[in-house]
């Protein structure tokens, strides 16, 4: 039998089949399948509905137990692969597997020029299977702007979409400096252009220049530690 795939009928098996998992192992709910509480187990580590997860077994000698007492992965999951430890009532079975996930990413449902603010019949989604963890990225929302020509199809992803600006480089905004409780408003003149979030450089009406931080309003922020 090979490293990919041990029957061990050992003390550890006979305790998990009275009900007691390791510590780093988890208890699938009764009447779920192996592969069911596979899939459940790692959706519940990435973040995602059982749904999105696939998996595939490696290679490997005997059958795995259509019902498991406990679960555990072995390994970091890296580009989504652990060795799959499962335990019933007769012994501890382990396998390699590797995991995926479905993605679900927003396209342009056709050409968009640039500057153009995003609508709803602007984005389509398609799903595109994919191995490992799934990737952080912020999903675009309507109101967002083209930062370039984007073709039908190409992803909306950012740089080519961003959030649209608040603040205008030139233009006029108002800012609100912070001193302990003591809460001043004054119009400024921003340097740069920012978004919801961003960091722009504005000009105080002393002709200080100072950095802050857009907010709703669109205001200004500028804290004691911005001011340089």
């Amino acid at each position: 039998m090979t490293s990919l795939a041990l029957l061990l009928v050992t003390g550890t098996a006979l305790s998990a089949g009275a009900g007691v998992c390791p510590a780093d192992a988890v208890a699938p709910e009764p009447g779920l399948t192996t592969e069911a509480a596979l899939s459940a187990h790692v959706a519940h580590l990435w973040g995602l509905p059982p749904r999105d997860v696939h998996f595939e077994w490696g290679p490997g000698e005997g059958e795995i137990p259509g019902e498991a007492v406990c679960l555990r992965l072995l390994g970091s999951g890296a580009g989504g692969h652990w060795v799959v430890e499962v335990t019933d009532g007769e012994g501890t079975f382990r396998r390699r597997a590797r995991f995926g996930h479905t993605e679900y990413r927003w396209v342009a449902a056709r050409d968009l020029p640039r500057d153009h603010t995003l609508g709803t019949d602007d984005m389509l989604t398609e799903r595109e299977p994919r191995w490992g963890a799934p990737r952080s990225s912020e999903a675009p929302e309507p109101g967002w702007t083209t930062r370039r020509v984007i073709r039908a199809g190409q992803p909306l992803t950012a740089p080519g979409v961003a959030p649209a600006l608040l603040v205008e480089s030139g233009s006029a905004v108002e800012v609100e400096v912070r001193r302990g409780a003591v809460l001043l408003r004054v119009t400024g003149e921003s340097r740069t252009a920012g978004s919801l979030g961003d960091d722009v450089q504005v000009r105080l009406p002393t002709g200080k220049l100072v950095w802050g931080t857009v907010r709703p309003g669109p205001v200004v922020e500028i804290l004691p530690q911005q001011e340089r």
